[in-house]
Formats: structure tokens, sequence, C-alpha cells
């Protein structure tokens, strides 16, 4: 089986959500699978290979202002679909819901991939929320916002998992 990471913030940046991925895939790997990464490319990093065995698709990307390290790439991009056909890809695993992942998702739907979603980003927090917006009055507002914007990512994916027991029941909630 061959598996497909996606992500939306890549190295140099070192977060959970890559040292989990690169975690998974190495597991997947152990047990005689095959992994890729589709990563948003960046004029910091470019290695070819994470570990010496993973590959790395890097797309077309720019910086983002949102996030340290987040860059983004076009939700419409064809680049994704072609490293999924090119890699002949059985599963997508996406790792956060922006723009990368809602391209990877529209190829895995057009390819009949099943689509795993680790909701890693904990968007509606309100100390992740203060971090953007810098005003507690907004909170609220951002709360509802960001679960309206997780609802698309969530309804297109086969499968959703959490990296913790919290991430979880919040999912479930």
């Amino acid at each position: 089986m061959t598996v497909a990471f996606v992500f939306e913030i890549f190295y140099p940046t070192v977060n959970g959500v890559i040292t989990s991925s690169v975690n998974l895939a190495e597991n997947l790997i152990a047990r005689g699978h095959r992994a890729i990464f589709i990563a948003p490319k960046s004029p910091q990093f470019g290695m070819p290979l994470i570990h010496g065995k993973i590959p790395v698709y890097y797309i077309e990307s720019k910086e983002s202002m949102i996030y340290p390290g987040m860059r983004t790439s076009l939700p419409w991009s064809k680049h994704a679909e072609a490293v999924l056909r090119k890699e002949r890809v059985d599963v997508v695993h996406i790792t956060g819901p922006w723009l990368l992942g809602a391209a990877a998702i529209r190829a895995a739907r057009k390819l009949d991939l099943p689509v795993v979603h680790t909701f890693h980003t904990m968007l509606h927090e309100p100390t992740y929320i203060k971090y953007f917006a810098k005003f507690d009055l907004l909170v609220p507002v951002f709360q509802a916002i960001a679960w309206e914007y997780f609802k698309p990512f969530i309804r297109r994916s086969d499968v959703m998992t959490g990296p913790s027991r919290y991430a979880c029941e919040e999912l479930e909630t």
C-alpha cells in the first residue's frame, strides 16, 4: 500500500504535525508499505528524501502571513493529482485543513482514493485564535468561523483521526 502524506507546513519548520507524520510514515514503511510526502515548495528546504527513504514532492507555493512556516498553494492545482497518479497512491492522508489539503482531497475524489485526515490543528482553541485575532472579544466569532471552515474537510474525509484523546473528543462534539 502506498500512502501519500500531504503537509501544509513542512521542513525546515519542526512541529508536532511533521514529527508525528514522519513517525507514522516510518512505521508504515517498517511494515512493508510505501510512504510519500507532498509538501509546499520552500526556498529554505528541498531535500528529495526524508531520512533517506521517504520521497518528497514539492508543490509550488507562496509564503503565507497566517502562521510561521506556513506556505499557501493553489487549491485547484493539478500537481497533487499528478503525484498521486505517478506514485500509484492507495490512500491520501492530509495533515491539515488548508489549501494543499483541499487540492489533495479534490484529486483523491477524482481518482476514487480514500482520504484520512488527522485533526492536528486546534484552530478553534481560544489561545490559538488569540494568536491571529489579538483581541479576546473576537474569540467567540472566530471559534464559530473555525468550525464552519473545518466542516467541509471533515465531510470530505473518509476517516478522521486525532493525535490525542482530546483532539478525538473535539471531533466527536
